[in-house]
């Protein structure tokens, strides 16, 4: 009697594809985090400030893009780290043959 092939003996390009989704991750990290600076946080800033400036009569508002620009890293952050854990995971699964 033969034994039953290994999982590792099925999925020889498993530590490839690990390789290459961490690489997929941290490009789309950087797309993700350029987009939102140069973007979407650039005209929320405008916005803010100017709402600021009608509301209060204030000459400039400083803080407020400080705020959001904390609030913009943070959403970024989640967001790589949510991306990066379930791309292990599932390499990780396809790796040991659990992901067929």
């Amino acid at each position: 009697m033969t034994p039953p092939p290994s999982s590792r003996s099925q999925a020889p390009w498993a530590s490839h594809f690990l390789g290459f989704f961490l690489f997929i991750s941290c490009a789309i990290i950087i797309l993700l985090a350029l987009h939102v600076w140069f973007w979407t946080a650039h005209s929320l800033f405008v916005v803010v400030e100017a709402v600021l400036r009608f509301l209060f009569l204030l000459p400039q508002a400083h803080t407020f893009p400080y705020i959001m620009n904390a609030v913009m890293v943070f959403m970024v952050a989640s967001v790589a780290i949510i991306i990066i854990c379930l791309g292990l995971l599932m390499a990780f699964y396809w790796a040991t043959g659990e992901l067929e």
